[in-house]
């Protein structure tokens, strides 16, 4: 079960992950607010975590489907 205020990975239909701060969660579970989007990277020392949203505001809130 999804709580408020933990962070989860989403494996999105794309097979991407984000891994989120979880805000909210509408009544029937269908969508999740999230914050902080990140995404897992290589980087010269392995890997690393970049945001997300990169056309976006990074300090936003997204809106994910869960269906």
């Amino acid at each position: 079960m999804i709580k408020p205020n933990e962070v989860y990975t989403f494996k999105m239909a794309s097979s991407e992950e984000i891994i989120a701060k979880v805000v909210s969660i509408d009544g029937d579970g269908s969508r999740v607010k999230i914050t902080d989007p990140l995404s897992i990277a290589p980087n010269k020392s392995g890997v690393g975590l970049i945001h997300s949203m990169f056309s976006a505001d990074p300090n936003g809130e997204f809106e994910l489907n869960t269906n």
